[in-house]
């Protein structure tokens, strides 16, 4: 039986380097349904290297945004897995696989469950190469259940002004769904650096760079997500998103596969490894 935590105490303890974090003792001056480690954000971690499998912790510049880690942590790997399990607990196994693996991002669904932040806090330490975040999360509850239990990130399929307001106050980094120029704009417009495009395969692979001469100016960094499977990774990192997120694909294994088969996360990682070796180019788009 998986181990539970025996309640809201153990929400999360100071995550430390980002990326690559080591487990270390929570802030003393948080304020209630703060990250404890987002006390002083300059106090915040460093940017790692990944060796043997995971992140290791270096020295850089602890001032840097939390936003602007996450950016960078995503440069290097370009890629988030999304899990719905009932439970985060439930997601143990292949969390265990994914890190030995060296995924980096992985994110959770939020659900309202009454002990969701207790079971995530206790995922967020015990795989401190990680970097786990809360996903669809469209409640101030999500909100303050990620930050309870140390997410550095959170994800949203929506722009919703309110909730950013919260998560800012909570120190942090909800990454809000964008699909119309209106909303880009607006996402810019409340500070977001990074937007998820949702759902991507309606938009189409051109659709994020068709966006920028108009609305003029750089975009914030976008994460494509919904509707794409493995084999769109190439082209749509090509075409020029930042970074692709897969789901419910992934829970569709092949012929004489289990969703958590290692040999086809392995497959998945080689062809993301390949993908980044390639000369990296803009597609023009059609039409």
């Amino acid at each position: 039986m998986m181990e539970r935590l025996p309640g809201r105490q153990a929400a999360a303890a100071d995550r430390g380097p980002w990326p690559g974090p080591v487990p270390a003792q929570a802030s003393a001056g948080a304020k209630p349904g703060q990250r404890p480690d987002a006390t002083t954000r300059g106090d915040e971690g460093r940017a790692s290297g990944h060796q043997d499998g995971g992140w290791q912790p270096s020295h850089q510049d602890g001032s840097m945004p939390a936003s602007q880690r996450l950016i960078q942590s995503l440069r290097s790997q370009p890629l988030l897995i999304v899990l719905r399990p009932r439970e985060p607990l439930a997601a143990l196994p292949l969390l265990q696989r994914l890190e030995a693996l060296g995924f980096r991002h992985v994110e959770i669904a939020w659900q309202p469950l009454p002990d969701w932040a207790a079971q995530m806090a206790q995922l967020v330490r015990r795989f401190p190469r990680l970097e786990l975040g809360a996903a669809s999360v469209c409640l101030a509850q999500g909100v303050a259940d990620a930050a309870a239990a140390g997410c550095r990130y959170a994800v949203s399929p929506v722009l919703d002004p309110g909730l950013q307001q919260q998560a800012a106050g909570c120190g942090l980094v909800l990454v809000p769904g964008v699909f119309t120029a209106s909303e880009v704009h607006q996402a810019r417009r409340l500070g977001c650096a990074v937007v998820k495009l949702f759902p991507a395969v309606t938009a189409g692979r051109h659709y994020w760079r068709r966006l920028s001469e108009p609305l003029g100016g750089a975009l914030p960094f976008c994460i494509a997500a919904g509707g794409l499977n493995s084999e769109d990774l190439g082209p749509w990192l090509r075409a020029g998103v930042d970074a692709v997120a897969l789901g419910s694909a992934l829970s569709e294994p092949g012929e004489g596969q289990q969703p958590g088969d290692p040999d086809r996360w392995q497959a998945l990682l080689e062809a993301l490894q390949a993908v980044q070796q390639a000369v990296p180019r803009v597609e023009a788009p059609v039409g």
